[in-house]
């Protein structure tokens, strides 16, 4: 039996937390980015000459599915037009990540795999043979001598003697990889017109070498291909683009509007109803609206993730409809649900924080979580990496008022937070 029936469902379309949209349901529920999407595409198509851009902006706002629509789009629109999407790997580095998601895309467009599969696994240090292990203690550089030269010729037609003096000269040293991507990125522009590298998940991470970002996406665009570093407004990449010499145009991407959530609920619901519909069933018109009254200063994960679980709890309560006053009645349920998988450290993270008044500066509050109730922080990168737990969750969010940064509980949770608390402090 399908229980969701009962809603007028074939399932339930909302995501939890923890998971990504897939590709389909991306396309189907875009709401909202639309100028921010235009102006991604009119700042890198061709012929537009190579750009920088830093989109930031809230866990969970909407960046890497407004990115990969982007990337999507360019490439139907601009057949000649190479885009590269790269999740940073912190064990990997900058560079690293760069040359394994390109090479990956390298492998896609060629006829011939043979080579860009050996050069693939030689970049990740599984090398071949053992001959190739003992020609050189630098395992990896004799393997990019042999490779590149094929990879040239066969995907970019290059002249191969050409593609040999490019090895020979500029692959001298195993983590030298920028220069090999500035080598495929000048071979890649012979043949496409336009290149789109976009790095994400900077934001992430504890620590990033930015001096070293920066270089680089300088180098990259000067070597013909435009690049898009994904960022938050704190953390790691805080002072991102200030630090960038004006290589970077900023976009940040901002919380959706009430009617553009109740839109975004519809379409999601569209994708588990036998037919379209341009109302909210099974949530009432008045549920639909509180729920994105207050949930509007938020993000749309989060609203994915209160949404789900309303569902969630009305197949197990037998309940046909999400009313008023089921809203009103499961807010408590909703802040239970988010709080599951926190650790004790971070109920008392937040324990200090609701009791400052419910918000925090990064950079001036920090030193009074130092040292939480026998639990001692070492220092900084400790608080900002459980502060970075909390904002991913969307448990903290940040207020950003003038030049001050804060993160501050959301609202949602503080009658939850009053009663824990209480609780805690009675015990």
């Amino acid at each position: 039996m399908n229980y969701y029936e009962s809603l007028g469902l074939t399932h339930n379309p909302f995501t939890p937390l923890n998971e990504l949209l897939d590709i389909e349901k991306r396309r189907e529920i875009f709401t909202g980015r639309e100028k921010e999407l235009n102006k991604i595409l009119r700042l890198v198509s061709p012929p537009s000459p190579p750009r920088g851009i830093f989109l930031y902006g809230m866990y969970g706002v909407g960046k890497t599915i407004l990115t990969l629509s982007a990337l999507e789009k360019l490439e139907t629109e601009h057949k000649d037009y190479l885009t590269i999407y790269v999740i940073y790997n912190s064990a990997d580095g900058f560079e690293k990540s760069i040359l394994k998601a390109l090479l990956e895309k390298v492998i896609k467009i060629t006829e011939n795999n043979e080579e860009f599969e050996r050069l693939r696994k030689i970049i990740q240090g599984k090398m071949i043979t053992t001959e190739e292990k003992t020609r050189n203690a630098d395992t990896i550089t004799p393997g990019f001598k042999v490779a590149i030269p094929n990879i040239l010729e066969i995907s970019l037609g290059g002249s191969k003697e050409k593609a040999k003096e490019i090895a020979e000269t500029t692959i001298h040293q195993v983590n030298n990889y920028k220069d090999i991507i500035l080598d495929l990125i000048e071979n890649i522009r012979k043949k496409y017109k336009g290149m789109f590298i976009v790095i994400d998940d900077l934001h992430r991470q504890m620590t990033l070498d930015i001096a070293e970002i920066i270089e680089d996406t300088r180098n990259f665009i000067t070597a013909g291909s435009s690049v898009m570093l994904i960022g938050h407004p704190l953390g790691v990449t805080r002072h991102l683009s200030t630090s960038a010499g004006g290589i970077l145009t900023d976009i940040e991407l901002k919380q959706l509007s009430k009617f553009e959530l109740i839109t975004m609920m519809v379409k999601y619901l569209n994708i588990a109803r036998e037919k379209d519909n341009l109302t909210p069933e099974p949530f009432t018109s008045d549920a639909a609206q509180a729920i994105a009254n207050e949930l509007v200063n938020l993000t749309p994960r989060f609203f994915n993730f209160v949404c789900f679980n309303l569902i969630e709890a009305a197949i197990e309560e037998n309940e046909n409809n999400i009313n008023i006053d089921f809203w009103e009645a499961h807010r408590l349920y909703i802040a239970e649900k988010l709080l599951q998988n926190i650790e004790p450290i971070d109920k008392k993270i937040l324990k200090i924080i609701y009791k400052a008044g419910g918000e925090i500066s990064e950079d001036t509050d920090l030193k009074t979580l130092e040292d939480i109730e026998g639990c001692p922080y070492t220092g900084y990168v400790n608080v900002q990496k459980t502060l970075n737990n909390l904002i991913k969750e969307n448990i903290l969010i940040d207020k950003g008022e003038g030049v001050t940064s804060k993160v501050k509980i959301i609202p949602l949770l503080k009658e939850f937070f009053k009663e824990l608390f209480v609780e805690t402090e009675e015990e």
